[in-house]
C-alpha cells in the first residue's frame, strides 16, 4: 500500500480547490485521507481525523486565507508539525490565494518551508505532489509482468479468459452504479433542488454506507474508486465489449486504445488499471503505471505491428524495479 496523505483544508477551499485535488490524487494513485472519502454517517469525526493524523506519512495542507482564520485546521496543522520536528511526518504546503508576505505574517515556521502553489491549476498541482511522494508500491513488479505476458498468448483458452476477465469487472462496475442509482434516486426524490445543492457533502456521507454495502455486495476491492454513480446505457454495451475483445487479441490499434483508456476514465470514471488488468489503483507506483501505459497501449496493437518484442521490452523493465528496490540499502 502506498503512502498515506492526509489533507488538511478550511471547508471553505473544498469546492473549488480541495475536492478536485483529492480526486486528482486519487486518480494518481495515491492514497488519501480526505473527510468525504474517509468518513461516513456515526463516524465521530475527532476520532476520525486523530486516526487519520496518526495514520499519515505526509500532511498536505492547504494554505488559504479561511484555514488562518479557523480553529479546527490549525489544531491539525500544530498536530502535523509536531509529528515532523519528531521525524515521524513530512508536511507538504500548498499555497492557495495567499503570497510569501501573507503566510510570512501569520506564521513565520511556514513561510520557510518550499510550497506548492494552487494557481497552476489541480493537475499540475497533483502531479507535483506525486513527484514529491516516495513510488512505493504494494505490488509485485515480476508479478504485473507475468500478467501482461498473458496477452502475447496464441492460446485460445488464455485470451477467453482475459476478455471475460474484463468483461466481469465491467459488469460488476455496471451492476454496482445501478444499484447506486437507485439508492441515489429514491434519496433524492424527498429533497427540492435547494436541499440537493445545498447539502451535496451531507447526502453523499448519508449514501456513503450504501456505496460501501454494494462495493462488497459486488466483489470491488476497497482500494478501487468508482466515481459514476450511473451504468453505461445497455445499447452501447457491444461497443465496450467489442473494444476488449480486440484489446485482448492485440488487434485493437493503439490510437483506438488510448481512446479506450481515455472512455474508460471519462465516460465510465474508473481507473482503467483496474478494468484492464485487474490491478487497483492504489496498489501500483508512478514508475509502474508510467511503464503500464506503454504496455497498455502496446497490447492493443502488438499483433498487427508484431509488437511482442516491445510488450517484452516493457516486461524486462517493470522486472527491474523490483530489483532495484530489493538492492536499496536499509537502515540499521
Amino acid at each position: 500500500m502506498s503512502n498515506q496523505c492526509f489533507i488538511s483544508h478550511a471547508s471553505e477551499d473544498k469546492e473549488i480547490f480541495v475536492r478536485p485535488l483529492a480526486h486528482a490524487l486519487k486518480k494518481l494513485g495515491i492514497n488519501v485521507w480526505y473527510d468525504e472519502f474517509s468518513l461516513k454517517p456515526g463516524d465521530s469525526l475527532r476520532r476520525s481525523i486523530d486516526k487519520g493524523l496518526v495514520d499519515c506519512d505526509f500532511g498536505i495542507v492547504i494554505l488559504s486565507r479561511p484555514f488562518f482564520a479557523k480553529e479546527w485546521p490549525q489544531r491539525e496543522l500544530d498536530a502535523l508539525l509536531t509529528a515532523e520536528i519528531a521525524g515521524l511526518k513530512t508536511i507538504i504546503p500548498i499555497w492557495h490565494g495567499v503570497d510569501q508576505k501573507y503566510i510570512a505574517s501569520v506564521s513565520a515556521l511556514l513561510a520557510d518551508k518550499v510550497a506548492l502553489k494552487s494557481d497552476s491549476g489541480v493537475d499540475a498541482t497533483a502531479r507535483r505532489l506525486a513527484a514529491l511522494l516516495p513510488d512505493t508500491s504494494g505490488v509485485d513488479s515480476n508479478y504485473i509482468a507475468e500478467k501482461l505476458e498473458l496477452f502475447l498468448s496464441h492460446e485460445t483458452y488464455v485470451l477467453e479468459f482475459l476478455n471475460s476477465s474484463i468483461r466481469q469487472r465491467f459488469l460488476a462496475i455496471q451492476a454496482f452504479n445501478t444499484e447506486m442509482q437507485k439508492q441515489a434516486d429514491a434519496y433524492f426524490d424527498s429533497l427540492t433542488t435547494e436541499q440537493i445543492e445545498k447539502q451535496q457533502f451531507e447526502i453523499d456521507k448519508k449514501l456513503q454506507p450504501h456505496r460501501q454495502k454494494l462495493a462488497v455486495l459486488f466483489g470491488l476491492p476497497t482500494e478501487v474508486e468508482v466515481i459514476s454513480d450511473e451504468p453505461i446505457p445497455e445499447e452501447r454495451m457491444p461497443a465496450w465489449f467489442g473494444a476488449f475483445e480486440q484489446w485482448v487479441s492485440g488487434t485493437l490499434g493503439s490510437d483506438e486504445t488510448r481512446v479506450l483508456v481515455f472512455d474508460i476514465e471519462t465516460y465510465f470514471e474508473v481507473d482503467y488499471l483496474y478494468l484492464l488488468l485487474g490491478l487497483p489503483n492504489f496498489e501500483v507506483s508512478e514508475s509502474q503505471r508510467e511503464l503500464l501505459d506503454d504496455a497498455i497501449a502496446l497490447v492493443g496493437s502488438w499483433l498487427e505491428v508484431d509488437g511482442s518484442d516491445m510488450v517484452l521490452e516493457v516486461c524486462n523493465r517493470l522486472r527491474k524495479l523490483d530489483i532495484a528496490t530489493s538492492n536499496m540499502p536499509t537502515s540499521a
